[in-house]
């Protein structure tokens, strides 16, 4: 009898603790819901055209066959759409048409054409359409293949080439450089904020879906999470410790650009693209261009051609070309497009033979 009143005093007070600590919970669930403290939760796609990648050193991409209608919509990229395998194209067949020569480009959103509605406009497009206007055999088609991702810096575009871009049998990759392809916070935190909406931790680390649903639910689960596992700045520090090692995104892409293409037997263009903020006999990022050579040197078959001269020649107010001083505005893409057209010819002209000259310009 003593020792069944013992054991139901001892359910009373479990149940009664139990009671507590709910009753505890809920308080700091509504105080931490009134108070509104960070972290915050995101919208369920905060960048409707990206998704996460299963490439950790990628982290994220484009959505495959996404289109500027759906829902929800990403009212910054006019005209935006993507292809079947997550860029700004048209569908490619892996297999190459006999008598084609491809050319795969590398870049960030430059490349991809933010802020240029139209696909149609973008350098790689009549870089396309000027190559096959001026083939010099009627037999050979040429395919310029946009791998352009908003966001990449040159380990990431170099990356894309490894895992998607190579099963297109490139004849050359043609990999932009931008002046801010040396920092890892060009992508505007993207991937943080993906993984953050996603609920995985900077190891990879995904969560069962319970879990999940607690996170979506909580405000207060969703705060010792974030707090508990991660910070707005682990994510780029264990990407430098453990995917960059030392080296600079530039040159770690560099090297893998140099490396694939001893494997693969393609050709390669690196092209530094220049900033445009000021007027180019003003240009403010010399220095950042010399930092693209030296994370050349010494990397077989790799040719790096700076186009600052290019544009300043056709015009020395910058501004023509950008509409935000970063991005290409149509008329850049157009020059950017000419400016390449005898790169590009000469970069796929057999070894000892020198490309027509009977260019457009």
């Amino acid at each position: 009898m003593v020792k069944k009143q013992a054991g139901k005093a001892r359910f009373a007070k479990g149940l009664l603790a139990g009671a507590s600590g709910l009753a505890s919970l809920l308080i700091a669930e509504v105080a931490v819901r009134v108070l509104d403290l960070p972290p915050r939760p995101l919208a369920p796609l905060p960048i409707p055209g990206y998704q996460l990648s299963a490439n950790p050193v990628i982290g994220f991409e484009y959505r495959p066959s996404y289109r500027p209608a759906d829902e929800p919509a990403d009212p910054s990229q006019e005209g935006f759409a993507t292809n079947s395998a997550g860029f700004r194209d048209v569908d490619h067949s892996a297999a190459k048409p006999a008598g084609t020569r491809r050319i795969v480009v590398l870049g960030d959103s430059t490349t991809a054409g933010c802020d240029v509605a139209d696909r149609s406009a973008l350098y790689t497009t009549r870089l396309e359409e000027l190559l096959n206007r001026n083939r010099g055999d009627p037999n050979t088609r040429y395919e310029v293949l946009n791998f352009g991702v908003g966001g990449y810096h040159t380990l990431q575009e170099v990356e894309t080439l490894r895992i998607k871009g190579l099963r297109y049998q490139p004849d050359l990759v043609l990999l932009t450089v931008c002046v801010n392809d040396f920092d890892l916070h060009s992508d505007g935190g993207v991937v943080e904020r993906l993984r953050q909406v996603n609920h995985i931790s900077v190891r990879g680390e995904g969560t069962g879906r319970t879990y999940r649903a607690l996170l979506r639910h909580s405000r207060l689960a969703f705060i010792l999470h974030h707090r508990l596992r991660s910070s707005p700045t682990e994510y780029r520090q264990w990407y430098a410790a453990h995917v960059l090692r030392g080296q600079s995104t530039v040159r770690a892409g560099l090297a893998l650009l140099a490396e694939l293409q001893q494997e693969h037997g393609f050709a390669s263009l690196v092209a530094i693209l220049p900033e445009f903020s000021l007027a180019f006999h003003e240009y403010p990022a010399h220095d950042t261009h010399r930092r693209v050579f030296e994370a050349a040197a010494g990397l077989p078959g790799i040719r790096v051609v700076d186009l600052l001269e290019s544009f300043a020649a056709v015009d020395d107010d910058a501004s023509r070309f950008s509409n935000d001083c970063i991005h290409l505005n149509e008329r850049g893409h157009e020059v950017m497009a000419q400016t390449l057209l005898p790169l590009v010819r000469q970069a796929l002209a057999p070894a000892g033979e020198t490309p027509g000259s009977n260019l457009p310009f």
